[in-house]
């Protein structure tokens, strides 16, 4: 179904925790730091990570990595793996994580329930902060995370920084129908033919959610069912579940639906798709911020985003926030043949190495 697909491109306790170290090993080109896998186990699942450890110093920094939405591991991505090595290659520890249901880690996959997988991330800057080697913790996400940092923050008051690349100030619906407005101007639609499928999809979504009647949402779509553009959008693998003829699953089939394959709903069923996240975003005022965007992003209405943040953040100066858009980058920062910008790498670690020496860690409230 689609809204999972563009999940997976959208990058949409008092837990207990213990370690169990399976392996150390040199990594294999830079020996400027070694690899280290461990298990951590965080309430009732256990989380995969990869613990990229600077060999030359005794104590360091550490930057929780923490990636966005979909169902692919973190720790076998080449990606992770870069960027890890790159604050790594320059004495700053990174721990890299599959999420749960995700890679080797245990517990119920989800894309949506926001709050379980903040504290999931809180529990891994818990345990490396128990760590005699670590000096500080930092935190790194990218897309998803933007809604998830909060619970982090909030969690974690003695984090020194968060770096938010590409984070959507709206929530997970507004994202989805900023989207597929683009898209459907990719596919040739008109500016006023894009606004009005967007329109057909709000209203299906908001059916599918359990917050608008199926009369009213297969009204909408009756009314664009003769658009020269109906069959190419409504047939397109990105679009809401309905016919080529455009008939959305009726109240009885959508009961089904979702009890058959709840996931593919997710999106639409979560509530964490429909929270005004601005107060949210007032927890990271408590610490330094930078939030990053691609100027080629194409999945974040990045000026409505930036303009949400900027609001948020810049009504308390007691620390500072920022932001950087990078020309030529996408949503997560690379070029179109799949790299990272070279001045990305070399700005975002020399910016967390500038705020570690900056954090007063012991100071701040445990």
């Amino acid at each position: 179904m689609t809204l999972k697909r563009i999940c997976a491109l959208i990058g949409m306790l008092s837990l207990t925790i213990t370690a169990s170290f399976s392996r150390l090993e040199a990594a294999a080109v830079d020996t400027s730091y070694a690899v280290e896998d461990s298990t951590i186990a965080v309430g009732d699942h256990v989380l995969s990570t990869r613990f990229f450890r600077p060999s030359a110093k005794p104590r360091f920094p550490v930057v929780l990595l923490a990636f966005g939405s979909g169902d692919k591991s973190a720790i076998g991505d080449a990606s992770a793996r870069q960027l890890a090595a790159a604050f790594a290659s320059r004495g700053t520890g990174a721990l890299v994580f599959d999420k749960r249901g995700t890679g080797a880690s245990t517990g119920l996959l989800t894309g949506s329930d926001f709050a379980a997988l903040g504290q999931d991330a809180a529990a891994l800057v818990r345990y490396l902060q128990a760590r005699p080697q670590v000096e500080c913790v930092g935190a790194w996400g990218v897309s998803q995370f933007g809604w998830i940092a909060p619970t982090v923050v909030k969690a974690c008051p003695n984090l020194c920084f968060a770096i938010l690349v590409s984070p959507a100030g709206v929530n997970p619906h507004e994202q989805v129908a900023w989207f597929l407005y683009r898209q459907a101007l990719s596919w040739g639609l008109s500016s006023q033919q894009a606004a009005e499928a967007e329109r057909m999809h709000r209203a299906v979504a908001l059916y599918y959610a359990g917050r608008s009647s199926w009369q009213t949402a297969q009204k909408e779509v009756d009314r664009h069912a003769h658009a020269p553009w109906f069959h190419r959008v409504v047939t397109h693998p990105y679009w809401d579940e309905m016919t080529p003829e455009g008939r959305i699953l009726t109240p009885d089939s959508l009961a089904r639906a979702l009890e058959k394959r709840p996931g593919d709903f997710e999106i639409y069923r979560a509530p964490s798709s429909f929270v005004d996240y601005r107060p949210e975003y007032q927890t990271l005022r408590s610490l330094p911020t930078m939030i990053i965007y691609g100027a080629e992003d194409q999945l974040v209405p990045i000026e409505r985003s930036r303009a949400v943040l900027d609001e948020v953040l810049r009504s308390d100066p007691r620390y500072p926030h920022e932001f950087r858009t990078i020309a030529g980058a996408s949503h997560d920062i690379q070029t179109p043949d799949g790299r990272f910008v070279p001045e990305y790498l070399t700005f975002v670690t020399d910016w967390a190495r500038m705020r570690f020496d900056a954090c007063k860690c012991t100071d701040r409230p445990k």
